[in-house]
């Protein structure tokens, strides 16, 4: 069976998953990258990857945001939502978006590629890490949607 996810069921997919889909256009080109983020409602507060090109997503800031559960292929969900980049100026944002990035994650099982100073991760002290990396999305609109395999009665082919 396949539907469409209401507003609450986004909301609870959003703020339960760590990792999402950051797509938008730069020199040209669409991209996707996967991001490490949190949610707090509002914005969609993310890491941005070293060798992602800030100039381009300053010059186009309309971005769509992916996040999916996918337990097994016939069981899944996803949100796909449109917004816009937001640099984070100041300690201030910057410092509310790291706690909420510490209250969603585990920092045990963060990679090297997320560890923008030696002290990280998602550390809010201000050492090391710049609004270079800490970015939001205001999201605007929100779709959603899943599919549950029913299972009853049915075989399912293996190849």
């Amino acid at each position: 069976m396949k539907g469409e996810l209401n507003v609450q069921q986004m909301e609870e997919l959003l703020c339960n998953q760590e990792v999402g889909r950051i797509g938008c256009t730069i020199n040209g080109r669409v991209n996707i990258i996967p991001v490490t983020y949190a949610y707090d409602g509002d914005l969609v507060y993310w890491i941005a990857p070293e060798e992602l090109n800030m100039d381009a997503l300053r010059q186009s800031p309309d971005i769509c945001f992916e996040v999916e559960l996918m337990p097994d292929l016939g069981n899944w969900k996803y949100v796909l939502a449109w917004g816009s980049f937001r640099e984070l100026v100041g300690s201030k944002e910057r410092d509310q978006a790291l706690k909420c990035l510490a209250k969603n994650h585990h920092a045990d099982i963060s990679g090297l590629a997320t560890k923008v100073s030696p002290e990280w991760p998602f550390v809010s002290t201000g050492h090391g890490v710049t609004s270079d990396y800490v970015h939001a999305i205001k999201l605007r609109q929100k779709s959603g949607g899943y599919e549950v395999f029913e299972s009853e009665g049915a075989k399912v082919h293996v190849c």
